[in-house]
């Protein structure tokens, strides 16, 4: 008896991998941008499954913000533990180059968890596998094009302004292999600031850009049944 429930527990539960797994790959090739302004999470999330891209406007006011000095300032002499190396923040402060890209320790060292949460709420499905990453930019840079293989990306720039290009996975054949200045057309163009926060739907592609300081957060997640096909893909 315990075995028979079992082999029906496996069958379900791979049943609905396979469902949650085809309704993420599944895109809209007709998919545009959608632009909300101070949105209630019902509507976010409503908007956020038909596949769209989303940009979010919030008042100045209740923005979620963080500079570089604020960081500095916060935890004196902090080090940032970056691809097995510690680095003095401090010193980076000093720097004309900074990139710190998708850093998870500095979220839980300047307690960013609730924050990070707030901004997740809307897209959540109560399902979820979320990883949260704060990136620190200084000086001329292009973050390389990147596909979305997670149920959900988010930015959210916290100090300064990146531009964000994005692109359906109609155009993957345009795109796939080349430098991201030649792409450009094929995509759209997004204006982030600290007012400002952008949704990527799965399988898009994205890349960034940008020149002055800026502290940015970045949220992924899949859902329990998409966590295992998503990592093996990633890896």
């Amino acid at each position: 008896m315990f075995g028979l429930t079992l082999q029906l527990l496996i069958v379900v539960i791979l049943v609905l991998m396979i469902k949650y797994i085809h309704e993420m790959i599944t895109f809209n090739e007709k998919a545009s941008l959608i632009e909300l302004t101070n949105p209630s999470p019902t509507k976010i999330n409503h908007e956020s499954k038909n596949k769209s891209p989303i940009v979010t406007n919030t008042d100045s006011l209740t923005a979620f913000t963080m500079s570089i000095d604020e960081l500095k300032h916060k935890i004196p002499g902090y080090m940032i533990h970056e691809n097995q190396t510690i680095i003095s923040l401090d010193n980076l402060c000093g720097a004309d180059k900074i990139c710190i890209h998708k850093n998870q320790p500095i979220i839980d060292d300047y307690k960013l968890n609730m924050k990070y949460d707030e901004l997740f709420s809307p897209y959540s499905t109560y399902l979820d596998k979320v990883d949260y990453y704060l990136s620190i930019y200084r000086g001329n840079t292009i973050v390389e094009l990147t596909k979305n293989l997670r149920n959900t990306t988010i930015f959210k720039p916290l100090e300064g302004n990146i531009v964000v290009y994005i692109f359906n996975p109609k155009h993957e054949k345009d795109i796939k292999g080349l430098e991201p200045k030649s792409i450009k057309k094929w995509g759209i163009k997004i204006d982030l600031d600290t007012q400002k926060t952008l949704y990527i739907p799965p399988e898009w592609y994205y890349f960034y850009e940008l020149k002055d300081d800026v502290v940015l957060a970045q949220i992924e997640s899949d859902n329990y049944f998409t966590f295992l096909y998503n990592f093996i893909r990633r890896n």
